[in-house]
């Protein structure tokens, strides 16, 4: 008869074998399994509203104003913050809000707080709810003797009313207060302190910051214009376009602190410093 072979207890050697195949398999599984792991975990995202790092902000303003020069330091800080690069565009102020209300601009720099009226045909626009400065409304004259102190000053006077288009708490005042044939709109400050200079209007009123900076310049040196008076003192609030709306909270929380730790005062002043001559917007 043939003989039978019975399969006895696995040897010493066969266990080994056994365990180091079973690590193998345990050390090729769990690479797997981390992988798995890795590969659905979360992805971190761009912040809110990121448009390639970059936010770009409109304002009506010319370069090298003290304005200017002041939003430009406050939002490079701010939006450093918040992991965003920067950018300042100018642009006479009702192109600026057209631009941001249309998306081509990331939102506004600095707007006096928009009414009813404004905060529906600027639909677009959303406020950040802290204001970065309050802004003086002045008025201008060329002669020593117009003395104004607000808005009501203005009724039956026979003034020509030189203001910048665009601004609109300004045009709405005017409105309610001059007949429309004593008023005469103008593309920027510079050229309304031209006019007023060679007695083409008799007043010009616009945003006393904007219109100081200006008339800093040599070409205004020997005008005479002087302040007639300060008409209204306004706070000043940025806007973001509505695919930002997300960041708009975040920016004014940064803007809250940079106040609260001296950043915007330290700002202001450095802006002062480094204020240039205007160059006219084109």
């Amino acid at each position: 008869m043939p003989r039978m072979f019975v399969q006895g207890p696995p040897s010493a050697h066969c266990n080994w074998i056994l365990i180091l195949f079973a690590l193998l398999l345990t050390c090729v599984a769990q690479p797997s399994a981390q992988n798995t792991a890795f590969e659905t975990s979360p992805v971190k995202l761009p912040a809110p509203g990121q448009r390639n790092g970059v936010i770009r902000l409109a304002i009506p303003e010319l370069e090298g104003t003290y304005l200017y020069r002041f939003s430009v330091l406050k939002f490079n800080e701010a939006f450093a913050r918040l992991g965003y690069g920067f950018e300042l565009h100018a642009f006479p102020s009702e192109r600026a809000l057209v631009e941001s209300n249309a998306g081509r601009m990331d939102g506004e720099a600095g707007r006096i707080q928009f009414d009813a009226t404004l905060a529906a045909k600027y639909s677009n626009l959303v406020e950040v709810s802290e204001p970065t400065f309050f802004v003086s409304i002045g008025a201008y004259a060329a002669d020593a003797s117009i003395r104004l102190n607000g808005w009501t000053d203005l009724a039956d006077k026979p003034f020509v009313i030189g203001y910048p288009r665009g601004i609109k708490v300004i045009e709405r005042r005017l409105v309610g207060h001059v007949n429309a044939r004593h008023l005469q709109g103008v593309n920027n400050i510079r050229q309304g302190l031209k006019m007023l200079q060679y007695r083409r209007i008799d007043v010009l009123i616009g945003l006393q910051t904007s219109v100081e900076s200006v008339l800093d310049e040599s070409a205004f040196a020997d005008s005479k214009i002087v302040p007639a008076g300060i008409m209204e003192v306004v706070p000043v609030f940025p806007y973001l376009h509505k695919k930002h709306y997300a960041l708009a909270p975040r920016l004014a929380v940064v803007l809250r602190a940079m106040k609260k730790d001296g950043t915007l005062d330290r700002l202001a002043e450095e802006a002062k410093l480094s204020i240039k001559p205007a160059a006219d917007l084109k």
